[in-house]
């Protein structure tokens, strides 16, 4: 399972905003989930969820809640004078047991557990999902978790709050 990892600094690479700003996880998450420039992700954010440089993203479940669709608008990766449009879904699959939701491994019969970043991968292997877990924000893109390098090796058993489905429409 350790194969299956990428790291989330990736999407901030030609970001000149990402390299003054810091607990910005929900921000490299939407850009890794949506395709989209770090800095398109800053602007994004922070205009719908009210945030503020430097500062971590609240009420993430509450804003997403609200809307289900959003659209972007990006110059093409073929030529510059083309513009590409995107709407991108969100879907959120529930929250863990814990917090009333349904969110349950099915793993288990016994009672009702939550899923793990680990068993959530495997159990989702197609698909883009963000995940949001205690104090933090990452993306799984088919089967691949895209997250913070020093998660690799520890960040696999923490409990997954709430998800979300991620589908993107050009």
């Amino acid at each position: 399972m350790l194969k299956n990892f990428d790291d989330l600094k990736k999407t901030t690479v030609g970001s000149a905003v990402a390299s003054n700003e810091r607990n910005d996880c929900f921000v490299k998450a939407t850009s890794a989930a949506f395709d989209i420039p770090y800095d398109q992700a800053h602007k994004w954010v922070k205009d719908n969820f009210d945030r503020r440089d430097k500062q971590g993203t609240q009420s993430i479940p509450t804003v997403i809640g609200a809307y289900s669709k959003f659209k972007f608008e990006q110059f093409g990766q073929l030529s510059l004078f083309e513009n590409i449009s995107k709407t991108v879904y969100i879907k959120c699959l529930g929250k863990e047991p814990k917090q009333g939701g349904n969110l349950i491994n099915p793993s288990y019969t016994h009672k009702k557990v939550a899923f793990t970043v680990k068993t959530f991968a495997q159990h989702h292997p197609k698909g883009v999902y963000i995940l949001l877990v205690r104090g933090h924000a990452l993306t799984i893109k088919d089967g691949i978790i895209i997250d913070n390098a020093e998660f690799q090796a520890k960040g696999y058993r923490r409990v997954v709050e709430v998800a979300y489905k991620v589908t993107i429409k050009y």
